[in-house]
């Protein structure tokens, strides 16, 4: 059907636009003109009253040079008194994401415990991918003392941080559990390995308080330590189902998702001890999760939590993925790439 407006609308379409022809609108592009007091519009749509389908609008003459926004034009021979709606600017990708920081902590020389050979290769590379191919700032930080990693934390913790911006904490290095007083630990470089009351150690008590009150919306945890698991006392690790976003552009499902605060942790196991791996090639956890990021998030180029954890599920011994803290149901982690 051809309108007197200049509208190509389709038969069908046209048939149900007559139904309810006085909910119709059109909504323009508006830019302030020269003279600085008016406004001009273009790229006129008619929306369609039902189903909401655009039909572009093209009038021989511009009719809507106009001093006020949402002044009435007639579409059809006056018979619809609709609104002229300025179009929403779209929000690039990257500016709905927010900023991204990594802080990622490797210990492979220890005062009392035996050295490790991977942790720092491991996280180099991973902070390294994360910098390279994401819009992520990372920070390394090589074989702290127990008092150096709770500063950092807390320097991170004094940070502002806008609604979007997304927080990874990355631990490698050694973890062990304490049977009697039921509470996992990171081991620092300065642990002491005869600290019965273990107050040289980090405690996941302590680790999760501290994380959870970060002001940052969007934190993700990841431990590849022994005893990692013990981070979440039930040791959670009921997984989840790819969620399909096919029907929503990257923009709205990153909206959709940055909605809700995030608390999610990440461990190369459960209350057990974990491979350090053969020397200069990873730790398994390590090997599969860098796998993950050189994934580069699929066709949308955007990485989640659950494509993450379809790389890391079948390590073993077997990681361990939940929530804690103020966690928010309908929450995910992602990481844009660039």
């Amino acid at each position: 059907m051809e309108t007197n407006a200049g509208v190509s609308i389709p038969v069908d379409d046209a048939k149900t636009f007559k139904q309810s022809w006085e909910k119709a609108y059109l909504q323009a592009d508006k830019t302030l003109s020269k003279d600085g007091i008016s406004y001009e519009y273009s790229n006129f749509e008619l929306i369609h009253p039902i189903h909401n389908k655009q039909f572009p609008v093209n009038p021989v003459e511009n009719p809507f040079h106009i001093l006020k926004f949402n002044r009435n034009v007639n579409i059809e021979n006056g018979r619809s008194d609709s609104k002229v709606i300025e179009k929403p600017k779209e929000n690039s990708t990257e500016n709905a994401i927010g900023t991204n920081r990594a802080l990622i902590f490797a210990t492979s020389i220890y005062d009392s415990f035996s050295e490790l050979v991977n942790p720092v290769i491991d996280a180099s590379t991973i902070a390294e991918e994360l910098q390279t191919n994401y819009f992520v700032q990372t920070e390394l930080v090589v074989n702290p003392t127990l008092n150096e990693t709770i500063q950092k934390i807390r320097e991170y913790a004094k940070l502002e941080y806008t609604q979007n911006d997304n927080l990874v904490i990355f631990f490698a290095g050694h973890g062990i559990y304490d049977e009697v007083f039921k509470e996992g630990y990171v081991i620092s470089r300065d642990s002491k390995s005869d600290d019965v009351a273990k107050t040289s150690y980090l405690s996941h008590s302590n680790l999760r308080t501290m994380i959870n009150n970060i002001p940052c919306n969007h934190i993700l945890l990841v431990m590849d330590v022994c005893f990692g698991g013990t981070f979440d006392p039930i040791i959670a690790s009921k997984s989840r189902a790819a969620d399909m976003y096919t029907e929503v552009t990257n923009e709205e499902f990153i909206q959709r998702k940055q909605k809700y605060k995030t608390r999610l942790y990440l461990t190369s196991g459960g209350k057990e001890y974990v491979p350090d791996g053969r020397p200069g090639h990873h730790s398994p956890f390590a090997r599969k999760f860098l796998e993950s990021l050189r994934n580069y998030g699929g066709n949308d180029r955007i990485l989640t939590m659950n494509e993450i954890i379809q790389y890391i599920e079948r390590v073993e011994p077997q990681p361990r993925f939940g929530e804690f803290g103020d966690n928010e149901p309908g929450s995910d982690f992602l990481l844009l790439v660039k």
